[in-house]
Parts: structure tokens; sequence; C-alpha cells
């Protein structure tokens, strides 16, 4: 299963070599319920285990932003090989404290990634959306959160979906941050800093 990379939202400083949705695909995406969680910037990763495949940010690499983080890994998505979906937030917290019950070596080696609000149908996604991703995260040691990732709050089955599913916004102060050698060292993990 390949991963659906989200496209970027139409708003905010805009990348020639980047892919955006359109005005009319935002309207439709933000026309349900969602959840918006901070935006990570690691190496996508995808771990199989018990008939799940698990999207991860491996974080051990530092790309632009210094992270403090109590894991490698920040498990962004799960998707269910059986039931051919992925699982909206509820469903993702739930198979991970799962994972985590079956498994206790995950717990210093995976984080779930930080959720940062609900949303309702029909917001001004355009003010909105920026407001949040301007917060500061608690794995930056300084400064703002790379961005934020809006998606579907329930499970969504993957197969002939017309529209996006999720979408992102990256801020402004990352794209400063970044240099031609992305690669800049490590990131700091510390098993006892925890959000959870």
């Amino acid at each position: 299963m390949i991963y659906i990379k989200p496209l970027r939202l139409p708003i905010g400083h805009r990348i020639k070599s980047k892919k955006y949705m359109t005005e009319a695909q935002a309207n439709d995406l933000f026309s349900n319920h969602l959840v918006v969680e901070e935006k990570m910037d690691g190496k996508h990763t995808a771990i199989t285990l018990d008939g799940l495949i698990l999207f991860v940010e491996d974080l051990k690499y530092r790309r632009t932003i210094p992270y403090v983080v109590p894991a490698r890994y920040c498990l962004f998505d799960i998707y269910d090989l059986k039931r051919q979906l992925i699982l909206g937030r509820s469903s993702k917290e739930m198979v991970f404290y799962m994972l985590l019950e079956k498994y206790p070596e995950l717990i210093n080696k995976m984080f779930l990634v930080r959720k940062i609000a609900d949303l309702g149908p029909n917001i001004d996604w355009k003010t909105v959306i920026p407001k949040l991703a301007a917060q500061s995260s608690p794995y930056v040691e300084h400064g703002m959160m790379e961005g934020v990732v809006v998606k579907l709050a329930h499970d969504t089955p993957i197969l002939n979906i017309p529209n996006p599913i999720s979408g992102k916004f990256i801020n402004q102060e990352f794209y400063n941050r970044m240099t031609p050698s992305k690669i800049t060292g490590m990131n700091k993990i510390n098993p006892l800093f925890t959000t959870y």
C-alpha cells in the first residue's frame, strides 16, 4: 500500500515544485469533521505489524528543526490491511495503545503524533489553519512547529477516493530554516519526555 501524501493547502507561501490542492478540493475537505495534527519533519517510513501498516516519521536525524522527542519514530497514520482503511484519530489512538500493551518495547521506540485540534465542518480554514500552525510545539527547542496536517476524523476507505482525505500547511519559518544540505545532525531522543 502506497501512502497517500497530503496535498498542500492553497494558502500561504507557495513553492513551484510542490503540489497544492485546488480551492474547491480544500472547501470539500473542510466540509467534514477534521482533526489537526502536528506535522513533524523526519524521514517517512512504513512498518508492518499485526496486519497494520504504521506510517511514521523517523526523527533520528535532524533535517531542519531541532526536536526533543520521547522516541525515534512518530506514528502519524495507521492503515488497516484487512479492512482497507486509514484509521481516524480515535481508532488510531485505540490501536496505538493496544499495540503498546501487546509490545511494551514500543514505548521506547514510537510515540503518537500530537493532536492540536478537532474542527467542525465549514470553518474559515484560511484563517484558522495558519493560527493553529503558528503555535509552539512541545518537541521544538526554539520556535514554532513545521506546520500542521488536517485529516478526516473518521476511518476512511482509501479505494476510489475522488477528493483529498488530508491536507497540510507548512509555516513560512520552516521554509526560512531550510538549507541545501538538509541533514544537520541528530535530534535529541529522551524517553522521559512525553506529552501524553
